[in-house]
């Protein structure tokens, strides 16, 4: 269960990067 709620973070962290560079 901790890996589901690291991967969603990561998941979250990720798109959210992805926004700020385009």
């Amino acid at each position: 269960m901790l890996r589901r709620y690291i991967s969603a973070t990561l998941l979250a962290v990720w798109l959210r990067a992805t926004e700020q560079v385009h």
